[in-house]
């Protein structure tokens, strides 16, 4: 299966395909047949849509939910092209679509995105409209195990999850029009609290430091290096005029000698004016990993209710320092809360302890993460006022907030993969360490059966192999017990 795919045609189809390519020179893409056909009904809930095209396309111009959408929103697929990129078919990765549901399907050259490339064949022109529809049976129908973990389509894209406004302009912005230029040095660490006395760096990218720079509007850069302390010079990279480096390291250690404290010489060539040097300083005093205090208090959260975080204090919080608390629905990615934000008005200052969240900020049932996110800032100037320099060190914590309204207690699970294996499937999930869970499944999401009981490991991990076969769609799900 290609999960990213490359664009032109296979060298290896031969001279017969390229001169079947060369004389569609100028004729528009079409839709040629789909599997569903066209007002199928009864279809499997775990189909794979296959959508074939008259000539072969360009692979990377497709960007489903784009230039293909399904409404209502139906699982996640990932787009799996033939050897002569004629054909697509989007096999399932997460969820199924809904029992007894109509879907309808659009493919588009442009989306419904403006700015964004069009899709198109693989000598750039434009495919033509199509569109489609297909239902699937009342109660699943078909073979095959799809899952769901603990994300349906329908939670993916719950109205009652409402966003927070965080478009209001920050008053305290230097450039809210985006004039000026900058040179930047950073360290990030990034920590997960799991328990009220276990906080742990994060599984991915824990530590990482990232030099870069942008030119003024009016004066952009055309090359960007430096010169850290102890360290060989560094040419950044070119991402459309912004230059950068940056790297993950597995310990903090790693990141502090690679991005130790001190002075960054950077070398800015201008577009007009010659070379530029400018010298960032990056100081030491890393802050320890943030908490929540009330950690085991955040698991019992009634809705209803207005609930307060705390943290203990940052040591040495400055002025210019900047502290941010956030609230995410976890299937939505939507945030609910976030403080400081100026479109409510919410404070949050450095030297802050804790925050209010208001009563029914939060929904029944749910799953959150919250997030607070620590930043300290140092060499912050203007030299002059159309270049800012600054330097600093993010510490960022991630924990759950679950289910409010329910019982709360430990870790969300949630099945993170579903792999093939010998014999069958393997689910693989997280939750508490050693808090066992119900592994159960349902053709329908709606009677579900127990399959078996697994007890959490030290770390929260746990895994079960489900065998082969079986008739019916099954979906699956963690329960506590």
């Amino acid at each position: 299966m290609k999960i990213i795919s490359k664009s032109g045609l296979n060298i290896g189809l031969g001279l017969v395909l390229l001169g079947s390519a060369l004389s569609c020179w100028g004729q528009a893409p079409t839709v040629v047949s789909v599997t569903p056909a066209n007002n199928a009904t009864g279809v499997a809930t775990n189909v794979t849509m296959v959508i074939r095209f008259s000539a072969p396309m360009d692979e990377e111009s497709f960007l489903p939910g784009v230039h293909l959408t399904i409404q209502p929103a139906g699982p996640f697929f990932s787009p799996d092209w033939n050897s002569t990129s004629t054909e697509v078919s989007l096999p399932l990765v997460f969820g199924g679509y809904a029992p007894g549901t109509k879907y309808t399907w659009s493919v588009t050259p442009g989306g419904s995105f403006p700015g964004l490339p069009q899709f198109t064949s693989a000598v750039g022109v434009p495919v033509v409209a199509a569109s489609g529809s297909f239902t699937t049976g009342g109660t699943g129908g078909g073979g095959g195990t799809v899952v769901t973990g603990e994300c349906t389509p329908q939670d993916r894209f719950d109205p009652a999850v409402i966003a927070v406004d965080e478009s209001c302009p920050d008053p305290t912005d230097p450039d809210p029009d985006n004039l000026y230029g900058f040179v930047s040095v950073f360290r990030s660490l990034q920590f997960n609290q799991v328990a009220a006395n276990d906080v742990r760096p994060a599984a991915e990218g824990p530590f990482s430091g990232s030099a870069g720079a942008n030119g003024p509007k009016d004066n952009p850069f055309t090359a960007v290096s430096y010169t850290g302390p102890g360290q060989p010079n560094r040419v950044l990279t070119n991402g459309f005029g912004f230059y950068f480096h940056s790297r993950e390291f597995a310990t903090q250690a790693e990141m502090e000698k690679e991005f130790p404290a001190g002075n960054y010489a950077f070398v800015l060539a201008q577009t007009t004016g010659g070379n530029r040097n400018v010298t960032v300083s990056l100081q030491g005093g890393i802050p320890t990993a943030m908490r929540i205090s009330n950690f085991d208090d955040a698991q019992r959260i009634t809705p209803s209710q207005a609930f307060t975080f705390r943290w203990p204090a940052v040591t040495g919080a400055g002025t210019s320092d900047a502290l941010e608390f956030r609230i995410t629905e976890e299937c939505t990615g939507r945030t609910v809360f976030v403080a400081p934000n100026p479109c409510v008005p919410i404070n949050l200052r450095s030297t802050d302890t804790s925050i209010v969240v208001p009563a029914n900020t939060l929904l029944t049932g749910k799953r959150y993460e919250g997030e607070l996110r620590y930043s300290r800032f140092n060499g912050l100037s203007q030299v002059p006022k159309s270049l800012q320099t600054g330097a600093g060190v993010f510490t960022q914590t991630k924990f759950p907030i679950n289910n409010p309204g329910g019982s709360g207690g430990g870790t969300s699970a949630r099945i993170t993969s579903f792999n093939v294996v010998a014999g069958g499937f393997q689910l693989v999930a997280t939750g508490t360490a050693s808090k066992p869970y119900a592994i159960e499944a349902s053709p329908n999401l709606q009677t579900w059966t127990e399959l078996v009981t697994k007890t959490a490991d030290a770390s929260g991990g746990l895994s079960h192999t489900i065998a082969a076969g079986g008739g019916d769609v099954r979906f699956f799900r963690l329960r506590s017990k």
